[in-house]
């Protein structure tokens, strides 16, 4: 979602953090980023006509344990702001 939002990195790594970040609390948890990522795969799907032999779910699951694996450095089972810079700077993603 960030890619479409105009602004510096910093704004555009800011408005990807805040779309995870549910509870507002300066982490995210693996089942913030499961439902985040459930409603964009979802939508993507629907408007794809993807006919991927994954479910939303598996992709879901599989793509929030890789983002774990690779973000949370301390592996304390959130990522926090500065994790989050990090590794979506490293990452590439903006």
């Amino acid at each position: 979602l960030s890619l479409f939002c105009g602004g510096s990195a910093a704004e555009k790594t800011a408005s990807a953090f805040w779309c995870f970040d549910q509870h507002n609390d300066g982490y995210i948890r693996q089942s913030e980023m499961e439902h985040y990522l459930l409603v964009t795969f979802t939508i993507v799907f629907s408007l794809t006509g993807n006919e991927s032999p994954y479910t939303v779910y598996d992709l879901v699951k599989s793509t929030s344990a890789s983002c774990f694996q690779e973000a949370d450095i301390n592996h304390d089972g959130k990522i926090s702001w500065e994790e989050f810079v990090n590794w979506y700077t490293v990452s590439g993603l903006i």
